[in-house]
């Protein structure tokens, strides 16, 4: 269990263990989980992929205090896509508890605060990269996702190419 993590409160509702009923930092072999299975929803948007690495940057830029609702909004974007949802107060939680994760992480993980530390500094390349991204998204159709038309013509010459050994073949 990560140093952040070994405490009573995160442990007790999961595992039905205090933080000192771990072994050597580890949750003892005979404890079950005490979870729920979350409830998957339907969506019909196309979410884009994302880059996390664009992600941890626009945190770095949260836990540093620049800009965060502007930066909370180009996370969502980036996880989500810039498709309307109909639960955005799920979404708003969800980045809130990636952000506040990241934030426990840094202040605890010397190599998770490296890591944001040297992203953060990078500021006109991930702004950059982010307008780049935000421009693709938007030529796409149908709202969402990259555009998959260099895929599906070599695809398409993929298949003429089997069906024209096929022939040769007869």
């Amino acid at each position: 269990v990560p140093l952040w993590a070994q405490k009573t409160e995160k442990l007790q509702p999961v595992f039905g263990i205090t933080k000192d009923g771990l072994i050597d930092g580890k949750i003892p072999a005979d404890v079950n989980m005490n979870i729920i299975l979350p409830e998957i929803k339907e969506t019909e948007a196309n979410i884009p992929p994302s880059s996390s690495s664009m992600i941890r940057h626009f945190i770095s830029r949260i836990i540093n205090s620049q800009e965060i609702d502007k930066n909370k909004e180009k996370i969502k974007k980036l996880m989500f896509g810039e498709s309307e949802f109909e639960d955005a107060d799920t979404i708003d939680a969800t980045v809130d508890s990636v952000i506040k994760d990241y934030t426990e992480l840094n202040r605890v993980d010397i190599k998770v605060s490296q890591s944001l530390r040297s992203s953060f500094e990078k500021t006109k390349e991930y702004d950059n990269e982010y307008k780049e991204y935000i421009r693709q998204i938007g030529a796409t159709t149908a709202g969402g996702g990259k555009k998959r038309t260099r895929k599906r013509k070599e695809r398409k010459t993929r298949k003429r190419k089997r069906k024209e050994i096929k022939t040769r073949r007869r």
